[in-house]
């Protein structure tokens, strides 16, 4: 009678274990992290890689590693040399997958789902285009490799202290409206 509790008492326990051995799905980021020490990142697991999770010490957090394609339309906006531009930029963000960077992402984008992370990506972006297209020139605008060299390093700060890494931008339609 004795050997049947201990048979129970061993198979709950195999189960706790497999439940909390944790493998990271197609496409995806899994993050393990403390829940002690103000959430520090333990472990980064990329596609099919396993690690066990410790129920109450560890947490885990599921980030989708699928680049995601922005568009953001910028109109009317004045120009340092007083024309009035109507711009299209194409971006394409992913949730980084740096450790500094992904330690931003738990604290923004942990209770965000794939809409809301998109707006927030969006907004930062359009905040900072507004800020840094006024102190352009029409000449600046014309040339789509400064004008990236000149809006990416802000941008991609800002999106920096949510989690999210730029990946790639297209200059897409430019129109003067003079």
């Amino acid at each position: 009678m004795f050997y049947y509790y201990i048979i129970i008492v061993l198979l709950f326990v195999f189960l706790l274990l497999a439940i909390q051995y944790k493998k990271c799905p197609k496409n995806h980021i899994l993050v393990i992290y403390n829940r002690l020490a103000s959430n520090s990142i333990v472990k980064i697991l990329s596609e099919k890689e396993r690690a066990f999770v410790c129920p109450i010490i560890q947490g885990c957090i599921k980030f989708s590693a699928e680049p995601i394609v922005l568009d953001v339309d910028i109109t009317g906006n004045i120009l340092r040399n007083k024309a009035r531009v109507n711009l299209n930029f194409i971006y394409t963000i992913k949730v980084s997958d740096t450790k500094d960077i992904l330690q931003n992402a738990i604290y923004n984008l942990v209770s965000l789902n794939t809409l809301q992370v998109i707006d927030k990506a969006r907004e930062l972006i359009t905040e900072q285009l507004y800020k840094e297209i006024p102190h352009l020139s029409l000449r600046d605008i014309g040339d789509e490799r400064l004008l990236a060299d000149r809006l990416n390093p802000g941008i991609s700060k800002e999106l920096k202290k949510i989690g999210i890494e730029l990946k790639n931008v297209v200059i897409g339609q430019i129109k003067n409206e003079n």
